[in-house]
């Protein structure tokens, strides 16, 4: 006769660390490009779950709630035990370079913080490494920041062409 099949049904959960809708961002080299297109893709989710699309320039919300987004991904990439200990209402240990930070904290050698520095430091038209440094510390910390933004201008060709002092010619004797 006819065997009746029965239906299974399978339930799988995928946590991933990084949003799915989150851009890749070894893909981007400039921070605001990466912001930017974060917003964009949130928009257009947004647009597709609602009748009412959302039309026009990026608004500073969507801006915001994207930079906030890549705070909260580095900040679990980099801090993920910490960040579970308080969760669990329990004590972060002692050795946490972030025990008694309240910040938005940053590590100094994620690529979203290396975005963030170079576009502090164009923004501020490349002045000293204390204006990008105190520009920085006013939304974030960066765990060994002074290092990171040192970094920054170590790798900034037109730094390194301004720095530059003409040689002197060996007079003949």
């Amino acid at each position: 006769g006819k065997e009746e099949l029965k239906k299974e049904f399978v339930h799988i959960i995928s946590i991933s660390e990084v949003p799915d809708y989150v851009p890749d961002i070894n893909r981007f080299s400039s921070w605001l490009r990466l912001i930017r297109t974060t917003a964009w893709v949130r928009r257009f989710i947004f647009n597709c779950q609602h009748d009412t699309p959302r039309i026009g320039e990026l608004n500073g919300d969507e801006i915001e709630d994207a930079q906030m987004i890549w705070w909260k991904i580095v900040q679990h990439e980099q801090f993920g035990t910490e960040m579970a200990c308080v969760r669990k209402s329990q004590v972060v240990p002692q050795s946490s370079v972030i025990r008694n930070l309240e910040l938005k904290i940053d590590e100094n050698d994620h690529r979203y913080t290396k975005l963030l520095l170079l576009y502090l430091h164009n923004r501020n038209a490349h002045q000293g490494m204390e204006t990008v440094l105190n520009t920085v510390r006013e939304n974030h910390w960066i765990v060994r920041g002074r290092s990171a933004v040192r970094k920054t201008f170590r790798d900034c060709q037109w730094c390194k062409i301004q720095k530059v002092k003409p040689r002197s010619p060996i007079m003949g004797a």
